[in-house]
Formats: C-alpha cells, sequence, structure tokens
C-alpha cells in the first residue's frame, strides 16, 4: 500500500497489520521518473542489479529469528545517508522499504536496459533512488486501478500482495514435497500397474527424492549470509553439484527446464514493457515467466535467479509438473489434467496422515474418513473428520492453483473460479454434514450420535497459500452465504487455512487440538474470526506461551537424513 492512503485504518486489528510501503515520495516528497529510473538501470550491468535483488529477496522470504529486523538491516547497508536518516523517522510507523513487487519491477527494467559492457560496481545512491522510485510506480499501480476504499476492489489489492508476499520457510517447502511425492505416491499408484516414482523415473530420469534433493542443492546458493549482500553469486552449475552422485546429464536437464537464455527473456519483457506507462501496467505482480523459467542463463552458461519465491516452488510444491517437460498438444492436456487429479489425491492423502498424527498425539481427538461404501448413497463423505466431544471438523482439500492472470490482478469477477472453488468446498461441506445429521453413516464410522453434534466447524484447507488478510475471510464467507450454504446454526464460520497451518497445529495439539483452537478463534470477537488463522495462531501461542513440541522441526531433520544425504556428502550434513 501507499503511504498517503489511510483508508484502512479501520481494517487493522490485533491479528491482521496492513503495513505502509514507503517510496522515494514519501522519503523526499518527490517522485523520480520512470525515465531517470530506467537511466539509472542503465548505468550498470544486467547481472549485478539481479544479484543484488535476489539477494534482496532472501531477506525479505526466509525468515532470520525473532529480532532481526530486514528492513533495517537492508536499510543501513542499501541507502544512501539522507535516504537512512529519513526512514529512521518513519521505524516505528509499521513502515516497509522494500518489497518483491518493487524488486520484481527493477528485475524487469536491468534485464532490458542493463548495460553489460560496463562493469562498474553499483553506487549506493543509485541503489537508493532505483529502489524507492521503484516503489513508487509499483505503489502507483494501486491507485490507478481502482478506489482502494471500495471492500471488493481492496480484496483485489488483498489477492494481489497475498500471493506475492507469502513468506517462505524453504525447509518446510523440501519437507512437504518429500512427504506428498516420495511418501504419499509411495502409498498410492499413478496407475493401476505403475508407481509414480516407476513414471517419474522414465519421465524424468531420476526417482522424486533425488529431484527434491538435487533441487535444493540448486537454491541453495541464493540463500546468503548477511556479510554477502554485496558481491556477486552468479556461478557455474557444476560448482555447486561437485559433491552429488547424480549424473551429470541429468543434473544439466534439471537445470535447463528451469532457466531461460538471456536473450530470450529480455526480449519477452521488452515486448511486454518498452514504451508503455509502467504505472498502468501490474508489473511488479506479474511473475507468469519468472514461474515457468526462475533462473536466467547468462551467455557463458552461468546461472542467475531471477525470482527466489518461484525457484522454492518449482522446486518443492510443483516438483510434479517437472514430468510433463517437452510433451505438448493433446497428449500434453491429457497428462497435466492427469497429473492435476493425481496431485489432488496425494493431497488428500498427506491431510489424512496429519489428522492421524494429531489423533495419536492427542487422545481427546477422533480422526475417521469415511469412504463410498460407508454411506447409503456410496458417496465419500468430506475429505476428513476430526471430532472431539460433540463437536466436528469436516475438512475439504483443495490443491488446485489459480492461474498467473488472476494472481496477478486480482481480478474476482473477470477469474470467477476463486470464489467457485470455496462455494464448492462449503456446498460439499453441507453435504457431508447432512448425510452425517441423516443417518446417512454409520454411528460405529464416526464415534458420535448424529443427534447429539452440538458444532460443525467447516474448513477447507488448500495446498498453494490463499491470501486470507484483512478480511478477505468476511468476504469469502458471504459469498458462500449468498450461495446459500452452512447457514444452519449448527455451523460454526468457514475457515479457509492452508496445509501450513494445519501442521503448525500438530507442534501445539498435545496443548491445543484444532476444534479447541478454532472455537477460540470464533469466540474472541469478529477481528480474531476473520483473521488469517496464521495469523491469530501464532498471536494466541505468543500470548499463551503454548509449547511446541517439535513435531516439524523432527521431521525436518528426518527429511535431510532420508533425502539430501544420500545424494550429497558432508556438505550437506
Amino acid at each position: 500500500m501507499s503511504d498517503d492512503s489511510d483508508a484502512f485504518v479501520y481494517m487493522e486489528n490485533d491479528y491482521e497489520h496492513l503495513k505502509t510501503c514507503i517510496g522515494h515520495k514519501g522519503l523526499f516528497g518527490t517522485e523520480i521518473s520512470q525515465a531517470e529510473l530506467i537511466e539509472i538501470i542503465s548505468r550498470y550491468p544486467s547481472t549485478l542489479w539481479l544479484d543484488l535483488f535476489s539477494k534482496i529477496e532472501g531477506f525479505l522470504l526466509i525468515p532470520r529469528g525473532k529480532d532481526f529486523d530486514e528492513h533495517l538491516f537492508l536499510a543501513d547497508n542499501l541507502l544512501c545517508p539522507s535516504a537512512l536518516e529519513r526512514t529512521k523517522r518513519k521505524a516505528n510507523t509499521g513502515s516497509v522499504f522494500f518489497t518483491l513487487g518493487q524488486l520484481n519491477l527493477l528485475r524487469k527494467l536491468a534485464i532490458i536496459y542493463g548495460n553489460d559492457s560496463n562493469q562498474t560496481e553499483i553506487e549506493k545512491v543509485d541503489i537508493s533512488k532505483a529502489l524507492l522510485g521503484a516503489q513508487d510506480i509499483h505503489n502507483e499501480y494501486d491507485e490507478v486501478v481502482g478506489q482502494t476504499s471500495e471492500f471488493e476492489i481492496f480484496c483485489k489489492f488483498v489477492v494481489r500482495n497475498g500471493y506475492l508476499n507469502n513468506h517462505t520457510d524453504s525447509a518446510t517447502l523440501f519437507f512437504r514435497a518429500k512427504k506428498i511425492y516420495v511418501e504419499q505416491s509411495n502409498k498410492l499408484p499413478i496407475y493401476p500397474n505403475k508407481s509414480f516414482r516407476e513414471f517419474f523415473n522414465e519421465k524424468v530420469g531420476l526417482a522424486p527424492e533425488e529431484a527434491i534433493a538435487l533441487n535444493f542443492a540448486l537454491v541453495t546458493p541464493f540463500f546468503q549470509k548477511k556479510e554477502k549482500l554485496f558481491g556477486q553469486t552468479v556461478t557455474l552449475p557444476t560448482n555447486y553439484f561437485g559433491q552429488t552422485t547424480i549424473s551429470s546429464d541429468l543434473i544439466n536437464s534439471i537445470v535447463d527446464s528451469m532457466a531461460v537464455d538471456f536473450a530470450s527473456v529480455k526480449k519477452d519483457f521488452a515486448d511486454e514493457l518498452s514504451g508503455k506507462e509502467l504505472t498502468t501496467l501490474p508489473v511488479g505482480y506479474d511473475l507468469t515467466i519468472f514461474r515457468k523459467t526462475p533462473l536466467i542463463r547468462l551467455s557463458d552458461g552461468r546461472l542467475i535467479c531471477a525470482n527466489l519465491s518461484c525457484l522454492l516452488e518449482k522446486s518443492t510444491q510443483n516438483l510434479i509438473w517437472m514430468t510433463t517437460r517437452g510433451i505438448t498438444g493433446v497428449e500434453g492436456k491429457q497428462l497435466i489434467n492427469h497429473l492435476t487429479h493425481y496431485r489432488g489425491l496425494l493431497f488428500e492423502e498427506y491431510l489424512k496422515e496429519l489428522c492421524t498424527i494429531m489423533v495419536e498425539r492427542n487422545k481427546s481427538l477422533f480422526f475417521t474418513h469415511i469412504p463410498p461404501e460407508a454411506t447409503t448413497d456410496n458417496e465419500e463423505v468430506g475429505d476428513a473428520i476430526l471430532i472431539q466431544g460433540n463437536k466436528l471438523v469436516i475438512f475439504e482439500a483443495k490443491s488446485r492453483q489459480f492461474l498467473e492472470p488472476f494472481k496477478t490482478t486480482g481480478n474476482l469477477e473477470k477469474y470467477s473460479d476463486f470464489i467457485k472453488e470455496f462455494i464448492k468446498a462449503a456446498q460439499q461441506i453441507e453435504i457431508a454434514a447432512r448425510k452425517i445429521r441423516s443417518g446417512a453413516v454409520s454411528v460405529g464410522g464416526l464415534n458420535i450420535d448424529p443427534t447429539q453434534i452440538g458444532k460443525i466447524y467447516p474448513v477447507v484447507v488448500t495446498y498453494e497459500s490463499v491470501p486470507m488478510h484483512a478480511k478477505m475471510q468476511r468476504f469469502i464467507r458471504q459469498k458462500v452465504s449468498d450461495a446459500g450454504y452452512l447457514s444452519d446454526p449448527i455451523f460454526a464460520p468457514l475457515e479457509v487455512v492452508t496445509i501450513g497451518d494445519i501442521e503448525q497445529t500438530i507442534d501445539i495439539v498435545d496443548t491445543l487440538t484444532p476444534i479447541e483452537l478454532l472455537d477460540k478463534k470464533n469466540s474472541d470477537n469478529s477481528h480474531a474470526s476473520e483473521s488469517n488463522f496464521h495469523n491469530f495462531l501464532s498471536r494466541y501461542c505468543a500470548i499463551n506461551t503454548v509449547i511446541c513440541n517439535g513435531w516439524q522441526r523432527n521431521e525436518v531433520e528426518k527429511m535431510w537424513k532420508d533425502v539430501f544425504h544420500p545424494f550429497f556428502d558432508d556438505k550437506f550434513r
């Protein structure tokens, strides 16, 4: 959000905080023109700019401890004295000076206009002007596309920024990829007579765990220490794959699937931006090219990271799409549809496993999955059900990823599938509840008398993070209500959570169950009820000093031992 918008103060509460993004105008009262910004970019090599931006992104994305202030650190190192002095005046106002949208805009300009014949190090005053000037342009787009005092337009803003600015725990992403694409796929064949491991090996040349280990090695050069903010990190793949047991041909194949030649991406961005007014385009939000090929290969064969978050996604939750490389036309479409369905099945199985773990850790819970054959009409009842006393949670798992144009614009009217997905999930939960309460499911399968059910918590669990900040929960609930679902008083408000939220809940399930957490969340106040579940959980645990049992940490450590160590020697131990 820009620094001159006060329309959203009413949105803030103890659980959701909107931060003001400050640019050059906010610090100095003047804007840097688009032409001046391009001129500054053109003074220095593209590679120097891109390397700097990937490192800044790492500081914004990867957690470095609760006492580390990434914005203060970056300001101290990157802003010139006059800008730094002004940032300190705003230090306690919830302001930020570095954002992923700002960096994405600058990356595209650096690729188009960078001067690769000049190897001069970038001067700090030019770094300041470039970063702050780009922030103004990125902010202005949000003001151009609509008046942000209108609630639905503000929700578009939330969607755009939510998909752009989700924080990333890299260890968890790799741990989850192993859980789903190795462990769950070993239990669930992709074809009647073929395991996913066999299928993946045929298409990619590696076992899934080998690909996960290889991808981890691919991203590690871009996790920089604080002391290495300056100086090039572009490197040849052979430099950081030297200790792997995987063949060089396969390594090159994986790298090629994630990389684009510099000349090619320069042409694409020039076609997108040249001669156009940047404030009228979602430049900083549009990650289309970065998502497909998050690495850029320079003319000398070296690689540079074009977008760290896209590289992490490609290496983990989108691992399954590695099998579609080079397959096009009808065959490619059929394969993608089949993989989409299979990915959904794997995701459902993982959710069931997490529920089973919760029950093992807290005996007050009962878990059940009701298959079609256990019902009178031979249809499944929810994806997973947790029961505690006379209350139950009905989960619906949604592994769908939304299209890039929707994430770029947040246009809920044009890309209505976003809302339809949650309406469909609410309908499935209501049907499941109706079957349970009507006796269509045996009592033995439920461990509860249907007539004694006091409260049902409808929960949609997503694989990809869905932006739920700043009353998006209210917006989705209203759309579900308008569609005629979950209006019975037995239902608690619909909750949209990510699979990461479920994993985080396991860490405290010895003390608090999901049902107890949802009960507290919806009985506190409207701010708590409508807030992002992760934000509520984090604040509640901090205030009440809820102890973590270490489940997730132990699982990540086990992943390191099972997946990384077999393919790399001691440097990864």
